[in-house]
């Protein structure tokens, strides 16, 4: 009689050494980088040494009795990972492994990556937390040469495609030689470029000690091949296929001049100032936008019309007025034209209520009531591909961990990347995932990102000299600058592709010629 609660409590030793430790109590996810090996708790961040990674898991520290596994959505750089994912679960968690080479788009970027987690429990209460990593392994430009992959069967790796020329941007010529080696994958390898088979060599000797392939390599092959370019030719694209249909996928940025445009206009927003006083004011940036606007109709600057310019700081900002601006106003531009968009201000998540949605502020914005006062970002997205019809260029400085409520590290900037990036569309952002916009009087009583974007404009990001500044331009005058000056602390960021040659301004005396979109949002006090 005696054995038995002697049986039933090694038995519940037994089960309890057995369960994961319990979960702090606010605490729901955990992401694990099992080739480092690292683990993060929710809404932190952490430094990789570079971006070689082939696995993330996403841990949820509750059951899929509360957490339903089709309640679970990961984003990965704002882009949608659930058709990378596949899920455990267990009595106490649930186990979301992510093959990043699965599908192309998921693999980690030099930067700052963005990991987004949401959930819902079965009794309606929604999840959210953010994880960032960053990599500084090579400097970011619209002039990179960009890569992906795509793996067929979870395991397997693609074969690697090497460039021996060109090794960057391929500019004003009508046609170029291409030269380099591909590795690794499941023979046969074959090779197209712009969708043209490509005949692969083994390299010789000799070829080996020129550099064509390392020494030692195996499963390589050499190509050396004529390619002729478009004239709209934004890249050259190059895919590598084995025999398991595995992928490698090079896209080197093609430059053919400048694109200048037709007639440009407008909107420029700049709040500092805002009704609800627990948003943290901002110092400059209703000033951010009269200079901005100030340069966009100057004729010796963006030479806008002041008929196609809608200005809106501080009390007139409001909510209506802003999403008027996006719906209405902005229908007015065609296709061939320039339209401007440039916004100084607050932005935030609903913390409160769905923290996975964000938010573009007003000056009449209720932070108690996000969702009838607050421009939503999927707002943007519609209004950029339902409303516009021109080019568009998009500068944002949306950097607003913290603007209200509690701090939770910056998505924002992913929201603008996917809102705002596609064909004839380009975007600048002021800072990177999860770092502040920094505002100032060191830098002429502006914020950092608008006082160097205003220097670029006006002539000093024309380094070819052709009076003529472009995307790609300012871009690579801007984010060195920004970098410098914030002490690495803010980090410009940009997607472009064939926009990346559309003029913005002829130097200090020219003409903007592009559809751009100027958004600035930013923090209170120096920080934005």
């Amino acid at each position: 009689m005696r054995r038995q609660p002697v049986l039933l409590t090694i038995a519940f030793v037994l089960a309890a050494a057995l369960r994961p430790l319990a979960a702090p109590e606010n605490v729901t996810f955990l992401l694990v980088v099992p080739e480092l090996p690292l683990k993060l708790s929710e809404n932190t961040s952490a430094n990789l040494p570079h971006s070689f990674i082939n696995r993330l898991e996403l841990r949820i520290l509750r059951s899929s009795q509360e957490i339903p596994p089709g309640k679970i959505i990961v984003r990965i750089n704002g882009e949608a990972a659930n058709t990378i994912m596949r899920t455990r679960t267990t009595e106490y968690e649930i186990s979301c492994d992510l093959d990043l080479n699965y599908r192309p788009g998921f693999l980690l970027h030099s930067g700052r990556n963005a990991i987004e987690a949401s959930a819902e429990s079965i009794y309606g209460r929604p999840f959210y937390a953010t994880f960032v990593l960053d990599v500084r392994d090579e400097p970011a430009s619209l002039r990179e040469i960009q890569r992906d992959v795509y793996t067929s069967t979870a395991g397997e790796r693609p074969p690697s495609i090497h460039l021996i020329n060109p090794q960057g941007p391929v500019e004003n010529v009508r046609e170029t030689p291409l030269q380099g080696y591909v590795e690794g994958g499941f023979a046969p390898v074959t090779m197209t470029v712009q969708g043209d088979p490509v005949r692969l060599r083994a390299p010789s000797g000799a070829a080996v000690e020129r550099g064509v392939r390392p020494e030692g390599a195996d499963k390589s092959y050499s190509f050396s091949t004529m390619v002729a370019l478009a004239i709209k030719q934004d890249a050259i694209e190059i895919v590598a296929t084995d025999a398991h249909n595995n992928r490698a996928h090079l896209r080197i940025p093609v430059i053919q001049g400048t694109r200048t445009l037709s007639q440009r206009w407008a909107v420029v927003i700049g709040v500092s100032h805002y009704r609800d006083n627990r948003i943290p004011q901002l110092q400059f940036a209703a000033e951010d936008a009269k200079a901005i606007r100030d340069f966009l109709v100057n004729p010796k600057g963006g030479a806008v019309p002041p008929e196609h310019v809608l200005y809106l700081t501080n009390e007139s900002a409001t909510f209506a007025s802003i999403r008027s601006a996006l719906f209405d106003f902005l229908t007015k531009p065609g296709p061939d034209d320039l339209a401007i968009v440039y916004f100084a201000g607050h932005g935030t998540n609903d913390f409160k209520k769905r923290p996975d949605n964000y938010y573009l502020l007003g000056y009449d914005t209720d932070s108690d009531n996000l969702g009838s006062t607050a421009v939503p970002m999927w707002d943007l997205q519609a209004a950029f591909e339902r409303t516009l019809q021109a080019n568009l260029v998009t500068l944002v400085d949306a950097c607003h961990g913290g603007a209200i409520g509690r701090a939770v590290p910056n998505m924002t900037n992913q929201r603008w990347m996917k809102a705002a990036f596609g064909q004839h569309r380009a975007i600048i952002t002021a800072s990177d995932v999860d770092e502040v916009s920094s505002e100032g009087d060191q830098w002429g009583g502006h914020g950092v990102f608008t006082y160097y974007a205003l220097q670029g404009l006006k002539g000093s990001a024309d380094v070819n000299h052709d009076h003529k500044i472009s995307v790609g331009e300012l871009f690579d005058y801007v984010r060195p600058h920004v970098v410098q000056a914030t002490g690495g602390a803010q980090t410009p960021t940009a997607q472009a592709g064939l926009a990346r040659a559309i003029v913005l301004a002829q130097g200090a005396s020219g003409t903007t010629a592009s559809k751009t979109t100027w958004l600035h949002s930013a923090q209170g006090g120096q920080p934005r």
